[in-house]
C-alpha cells in the first residue's frame, strides 16, 4: 500500500531523476555540438 509519505518520496525521486537526465542531456549537447 502506498501512503502519502512514500508517494511524496517517489515524486521527489522522480523529479530528481528527471533533473539529472536533463542535466546530462544538456551536458551531452554541449560536448557534441
Amino acid at each position: 500500500m502506498k501512503d502519502g509519505r512514500s508517494e511524496q518520496l517517489w515524486k521527489d525521486y522522480l523529479s530528481m531523476k528527471c533533473d539529472q537526465l536533463l542535466a546530462a542531456h544538456h551536458h551531452a549537447n554541449v560536448i557534441f555540438s
